[in-house]
């Protein structure tokens, strides 16, 4: 029974999880917007053989513009600089943004202590030479925030008054920022946006002699302090984050006034994000991803999924009484609760403000470290793979393999135990965003070729073994692996093959089942291994014809739609089945051997040391070929024909004795198990914003200030990363509980078929045809969002 699993309780803290944050959110000082410009820590990205600094908010992710989506924001509008050098900086930085190498150009042409002007197409940039804020120039721009044509304004002032203000430069300083905010007015009587940037920390010691007589810490500090009161006393919003990313050791240049162009253009990044963010994303479903687009104090709609998920345990629980409701099986309807609340978990975490985003640590050494620290940590729990050898898969039939002590070549323990500690290898390569390392990438593709060498495996070996071709062994599978992908992507406004993995294994598994169809005709004779070859060469031959420039890249989504299924990306698609085309088809071959004669592929201990050997060579062999390959494209081309060797490397060594057969390791047996959700799930409850950054709580930093200046060394960051990944494989175990009862309860028809076959599959047929419908629907309701 659903409730004796425990899983009524995933509603139930889900639930608690949503009050707690809404209740500390709605009693905290600033929200996510705030926060992006009041603070922030660096981060050390180390990426292949380059190494940069990201910028990490807390809270929220700074989307960094380009020109497309620069071109967005300032469609038919300007966005005014005005101030000093400083500001003319930051005027430049965004400029290149806009225009490349055309703008850098004309900055090489520009004055010094003049006004400029930048246009691309119909997006303009203007900058006001005004270091004292006080021409009339300045005054009227604030005078008359209402134009349609201006985005809004930028100002940055103070380092002159210090310069050439004499004694009375702060007394100067605030008398004219106080006149400017009384210029701005009030914030809800303007359409566009006034902001302050304040003065760099600046390297006094780089200073030259002038510089340094006036440019003193204790004066700019005061200018610091006079803003700071301003700000407080009035409604101007001071950017204290572009100060902040000054303090990073290589920020200031040569002159210790200036900042760096990297510097210059997070500042930028941090400025646009403010001003951009609304226009360009505030409008789509997406707008989740980036700060600032709405308030993140705005509770209502979050009370409100926190009191479905509450529903969501009424339904779990409630027994109907009424007499003509008691031959209903309401289990069912209790998964499906339980999993209409880990959708809206999902909806709350990546699609609204109430969970905090930050933006990924980009680390090789972090990444080897934990992985490495993970994967050893996990081999303490060995068990005899002979434990776990009947099959538990949801499908309608399971069989069982030899009692015998020798579990046999890649039984099912051993399997999942692969694709566990594959599933946490790769979930920490995209939590540190590995992708651009090219040897962390290879060795992430070789794992995702390995899992759909298992899927063609595991399909061909039930097919050879079982015979069942039915319709019910059809619904079963694809509705296991797409019942979440397919929910999710509606609820979450994505296509079907976003989450991809699903989306490949699907059509690996119609590939296999149409591949050995007609096997069943012959009972009890065993296939001759020759026409399974020639079956597998055959239907090798039509994927590649299907997959060429006009197969799958015409995208059938008018069709997919029409049945239900969200749209696709056929050119994505098409470039992942071509990535992995002989895996799969080396997986059948090796279930047609082990089908045909299970003893051939066994090692005894006496020639497992040649075994060794070999499969060394291949992986020898592997790494040689990869280290020749200069980026992801070259590698790419080769990695079809070179990704069976480290596979076939590793069954060898897997399998090289009895003993090595014997034993699995049954905490990556656990995380194998759940490897389908945690995949699916990771893009919104344990990474955000579609997996651009990561998804933090945001209760830690409320409570406790994270100390240290780098986001490594903040203890906050990995107590919070930590409290997520719980959450995250805790609910994903769940998931998949609740996914496998659902999908049993689908396609298991024996209650209401009499007992006569074709009352099954009829029977199954219409619940086929009905949740088509509903996907229908549901797609329809999704479509109609945007």
């Amino acid at each position: 029974m659903l409730l004796r699993h425990g899983l009524e309780t995933v509603p139930i803290l889900i639930g608690i999880l949503i009050a707690l944050i809404v209740f500390l959110r709605h009693h905290s000082r600033s929200g996510t917007c705030d926060s992006l410009f009041s603070s922030g820590k660096w981060s050390k990205a180390s990426s292949g053989s380059t190494t940069s600094h990201t910028w990490h908010p807390p809270g929220s992710i700074l989307h960094k513009y380009d020109a497309p989506t620069l071109h967005d924001c300032l469609d038919s509008h300007v966005l005014h600089f005005i101030g000093d050098s400083t500001i003319r900086q930051v005027f430049w930085a965004t400029a290149i943004k806009l225009g490349g190498e055309d703008a850098e150009f004309a900055q090489t042409q520009a004055g010094k202590h003049e006004g400029l002007h930048y246009r691309k197409g119909n997006a303009s940039l203007a900058f006001h030479w005004d270091p004292y804020l006080n021409g009339t120039g300045t005054i009227a721009l604030l005078n008359t925030p209402a134009s349609h044509e201006s985005l809004g304004v930028i100002f940055s002032t103070g380092l002159w008054y210090a310069r050439h203000g004499g004694h009375d430069f702060a007394q100067n300083f605030n008398d004219t920022i106080t006149q400017v905010t009384k210029s701005i007015g009030r914030e809800e009587d303007r359409l566009v946006p006034v902001i302050a940037v304040p003065p760099p920390h600046l390297r006094h010691d780089w200073l030259d002699a002038e510089r340094a007589g006036t440019l003193t810490l204790g004066r700019i500090l005061r200018i610091v302090l006079s803003l700071a009161a301003v700000e407080r006393s009035s409604n101007l919003q001071v950017v204290w984050s572009a100060r902040e990313v000054t303090r990073h050791p290589s920020a200031m240049d040569q002159t210790g006034l200036h900042v760096t162009n990297i510097i210059a253009d997070v500042q930028a990044d941090i400025l646009l994000n403010k001003f951009c963010n609304d226009k360009v994303f505030g409008g789509t479903n997406k707008a989740y991803a980036l700060p600032c687009v709405k308030d993140s104090r705005e509770q209502a709609p979050y009370i409100l999924v926190a009191a479905l998920m509450s529903a969501c345990i009424v339904v779990a629980r409630v027994r109907p009484t009424l007499p003509l409701n008691y031959k209903l099986d309401l289990h069912p309807a209790s998964s499906f609760a339980v999993l209409v609340s880990i959708l809206l978990y999902c909806w709350v975490a990546d699609r609204t403000t109430l969970f905090e985003k930050s933006s990924k640590v980009i680390s090789q050494a972090l990444f080897t470290c934990i992985a490495g620290a993970t994967l050893f940590a996990n081999l303490f729990r060995i068990k005899q793979a002979t434990a776990f050898l009947t099959q538990t898969l949801p499908q309608l039939k399971s069989f069982q393999d030899s009692p015998s002590k020798d579990p046999g070549l890649l039984p099912r323990a051993q399997s999942e135990e692969w694709k566990g500690w594959m599933q946490i290898v790769i979930l920490l390569y995209h939590y540190f965003g590995m992708s651009k390392v090219l040897w962390v990438y290879q060795i992430v593709r070789v794992l995702v070729g390995s899992y759909l060498f298992l899927t063609g495996y595991g399909h061909a070996m039930y097919f050879l073994k079982m015979r069942d071709f039915s319709l019910n062994r059809l619904a079963a599978v694809l509705l296991r692996l797409n019942l979440l992908p397919c929910l999710l992507a509606l609820v979450m406004h994505n296509t079907w093959d976003f989450y991809y993995f699903p989306c490949l294994a699907s059509i690996w598994f119609l590939v296999t089942y149409f591949t050995f169809w007609g096997v069943k005709r012959r009972e009890h004779a065993t296939p001759r291994v020759s026409e399974i070859v020639a079956r597998v060469l055959v239907a090798s031959f039509v994927l590649v014809l299907i997959t060429q420039e006009s197969g799958m890249s015409l995208s059938p989504s008018n069709v997919l739609t029409f049945v239900g299924v969200p749209d696709i990306n056929g050119k994505e698609l098409q470039f992942r089945v071509q990535l992995d085309l002989l895996a799969p088809f080396l997986g059948m071959l090796l279930a047609t051997v082990q089908a045909h004669n299970p003893s051939i592929l066994l090692v005894p201990t006496r020639k497992s040391p040649p075994i060794v050997a070999l499969a060394c060579c291949l992986f020898a062999a592997y790494v040689m070929i990869a280290s020749q390959c200069k980026d992801k494209f070259t590698y790419n081309q080769l990695h079809p024909l070179v990704s069976i060797l480290p596979i076939s490397g590793y069954i060898m060594l897997r399998n090289s004795c009895s003993a090595a057969r014997e034993y699995v390791a049954t905490s990556f047996m656990w995380i194998g198990s759940c490897s389908l959700e945690l995949f699916v799930l990771q893009y919104h409850i344990w990474l955000a914003a579609d997996t651009r950054g990561l998804l933090q709580v945001g209760l830690l930093n409320k409570i406790w200030m994270g100390s240290g200046s780098t986001v490594v060394s903040s203890w906050t960051f990995w107590a919070e990363s930590v409290l997520i990944t719980i959450i995250f494989v805790w609910v994903s175990h769940h998931t998949s509980q609740v996914t496998n009862m659902l999908v049993k309860w689908f396609v298991d028809t024996s209650g209401r078929s009499n007992g006569k076959v074709r009352s099954k599959e009829r029977q199954l047929l219409l619940r086929v045809c009905g949740l088509l419908a509903a996907l229908w629907l549901l797609n329809i309701a999704a479509a109609s969002r945007t």
